[in-house]
């Protein structure tokens, strides 16, 4: 073997030593991005530093700043793409970074108003939907994607930013098994967490290095169920009237500061015909009985939230039916028409995000804006859990 060939074996087999190691690292996570789009094909473009495809044995091609590579299906195997050349055709291919710091672009099925950028590396698989997509993130990295996906504009905080970090970094380290079956640990949806790939925002940046490896637990030191909504209307939703489930830190609480958010109140007018058919229709609602259809027409929640409209109707079924906002809200008679009167958006559980958003910016620090909606809990790094 020449020299210049033993040089070429030596990287080679060091780059899979890296790879190795990066798949095994305990701060990585594996996860599905492009979750409910079918991708047959994926441009791959270099954002920062530079890149190398390989497979379980050889480097197929690296890829540098400017470059971008092609992939897609060929006989249920993915075929690699780079200058209009096939560089291979393989069952797996993992896509790692070289650099110190490391991101990229994809663009499935040549669509750019689905663009997105992610940091670290990238694994490609085949399953029946066509290319599977892994985003092998670093958990903080990952927890900044969330962050900025989850908040939708809420707040520019950054003790805001840093709630929330804390929560979805909670919510990720408790649910690494969601999709272990499937290959990897969370998906990008509403299922797990939304996520769109790497954070834009710095103070959203600073939020997640000052809390860097934080997380929820109780007084056992057990990882906490750290659910959250986008505004509780007042008061919030304790776990058991929900989930059948009490958890001594997801109790109903007064809360003041989401009464001024944007979502706290909402309403929409139907026609009343419409809503007796719907009980009906859907869970047998007595139209035929005249008290009933009073009580239907002119049911109210004022200063609290009930679990059951009629019998053992629940609120729950109600609102998922109908796409309503909440649970919480009253029905007004009017003429032809019902008009429903609702406070608050989403299950009512656990941390208001508007509510919190207006408590950083009244001046509240993120812990003590995490032990008003989770009570007796405690912050503490991941490595100190007890599972």
């Amino acid at each position: 073997m020449s020299l210049h060939n033993k040089i070429l074996y030596l990287l080679n087999f060091l780059l899979i030593i890296l790879t190795q190691n990066f798949i095994q690292a305990q701060n990585i996570i594996k996860i599905k991005i492009f979750s409910g789009i079918n991708v047959n094909t994926a441009i791959f473009k270099v954002n920062a530093g530079k890149y190398a495809i390989i497979n379980s044995k050889d480097t197929i091609c690296k890829i540098l700043p400017g470059e971008h590579v092609t992939f897609s299906i060929n006989n249920e195997k993915i075929r690699i793409e780079k200058n209009k050349h096939t560089a291979g055709i393989f069952n797996e291919i993992l896509i790692i970074g070289l650099s110190f710091r490391n991101s990229f672009q994809i663009i499935p099925d040549n669509n750019k108003n689905l663009q997105r950028t992610y940091d670290n590396n990238l694994v490609i698989k085949k399953n029946n939907a066509g290319l599977l997509l892994i985003n092998y993130v670093d958990l903080e990295n990952y927890v900044a994607g969330v962050v900025e996906a989850e908040t939708g504009g809420i707040s520019d905080n950054e003790e805001f930013f840093k709630v929330q970090a804390i929560i979805s970094r909670t919510y990720a380290v408790g649910h690494l098994n969601n999709h272990k079956e499937e290959g990897y640990n969370l998906c990008d949806g509403v299922h797990c967490q939304s996520y769109k790939g790497q954070a834009s925002k710095n103070v959203i940046l600073k939020a997640v290095y000052a809390t860097q490896g934080s997380v929820l637990a109780d007084s056992n030191y057990k990882l906490i169920t750290a659910a959250y909504h986008s505004n509780s209307g007042g008061l919030t939703v304790g776990s058991g009237d929900l989930w059948n489930k009490q958890l001594p830190y997801l109790i109903s609480i007064n809360d003041t500061f989401s009464i001024n958010g944007s979502q706290a109140k909402w309403e929409i007018k139907m026609k009343k015909q419409y809503w007796l058919d719907f009980l009906d229709k859907e869970f047998h609602f007595p139209t035929d009985d005249s008290t009933a259809v009073a009580f239907a027409l002119n049911f109210t929640q004022d200063s609290t939230r009930n679990i059951y409209f009629y019998k053992n109707i629940t609120l729950k079924s109600i609102r998922e039916k109908l796409g309503l906002r909440s649970t919480w809200f009253s029905v007004i008679d009017s003429g032809d028409d019902i008009i429903i009167k609702g406070k608050g958006y989403g299950h009512g559980v656990g941390l208001s995000q508007e509510g919190a958003a207006i408590m950083a910016a009244s001046g509240y620090s993120y812990d003590e804006i995490l032990k008003f909606y989770y009570k007796g809990v405690q912050i503490i790094k991941k490595d100190k859990l007890k599972f």
